[in-house]
């Protein structure tokens, strides 16, 4: 099992919460990172600006690559 940080902003954090919260999201400069996530494993959840940690999510899924914004309005 292993431990990694996903950082979500107040706006992003509103918009998962208010969802299925079945995906969550990196940036695409954190592919790396979340292609070493493994079913199992567990997302520590920091919110920025207020500096909390918020949440753990427990992995039960495989990565993968979408670009559908889900958390961020579109302009």
């Amino acid at each position: 099992m292993k431990y990694v940080v996903n950082v979500f902003s107040p706006e992003t954090h509103a918009k998962f919460s208010a969802s299925d919260r079945t995906v969550a999201g990196f940036r695409v400069r954190h592919r790396q990172a979340a292609e070493r996530i493994s079913p199992g494993d567990v997302i520590i959840c920091y919110l920025t600006r207020l500096s909390r940690w918020v949440g753990l999510l427990e992995v039960v899924g495989t990565p993968f690559e979408d670009a559908t914004p889900l958390f961020v309005d579109q302009e």
